[in-house]
């Protein structure tokens, strides 16, 4: 027969040992959810770069009125004119959003960028070479997103979407 104390020793060493363990699994499941938000985090940067701006760049790298050397100003209608500056000027906000190289290759793009109208005239060499720089950074890092992004998301989610 075991007598009261062994029985409430015994009691204790068992509720150590399950609080231990207790224990080591919030810790566990802290680390895990720290871990899942920080991945998240980093997911919602990268969307938000390429979102405002390596997406709108890759997309109108082909736009004759978004990669000329003159502003469209009179040639056009009005919504181009419009369309330039709201494209330009979105750009130009969120250049922050992305890596050093990519803002580096915007900055010296905008730097180029005549503000005087568009006339039928050869581009300057130099702004040849920097508006091929910047669709050039921007094609790499639109890959380098995609590849991110999708190295990111969670196996989980990708067997529920695929369902």
């Amino acid at each position: 027969m075991i007598d009261d104390t062994s029985f409430w020793t015994f009691i204790g060493a068992i509720s150590t040992f399950v609080y231990s363990i207790l224990t080591i699994g919030l810790i566990i499941v802290t680390w895990w959810y720290a871990h899942a938000i920080r991945v998240k985090d980093q997911l919602s940067d990268l969307h938000e770069e390429m979102e405002k701006i390596v997406a709108p760049i890759y997309n109108n790298k082909e736009n004759i009125w978004f990669f000329r050397h003159g502003h469209p100003n009179h040639m056009t209608n009005p919504k181009i004119n419009y369309d330039y500056d709201e494209f330009w000027k979105n750009i130009k906000n969120n250049r922050n959003h992305t890596n050093n190289q990519i803002r580096q290759s915007i900055n010296n793009f905008l730097e180029l960028i005549s503000s005087e109208p568009y006339r039928r005239i050869d581009e300057p060499k130099e702004f040849s070479e920097m508006k091929k720089q910047l669709i050039n950074n921007i094609e790499i890092r639109y890959e380098e997103l995609i590849d991110a992004i999708d190295s990111m998301k969670s196996p989980i989610l990708g067997k529920i979407k695929k369902k």
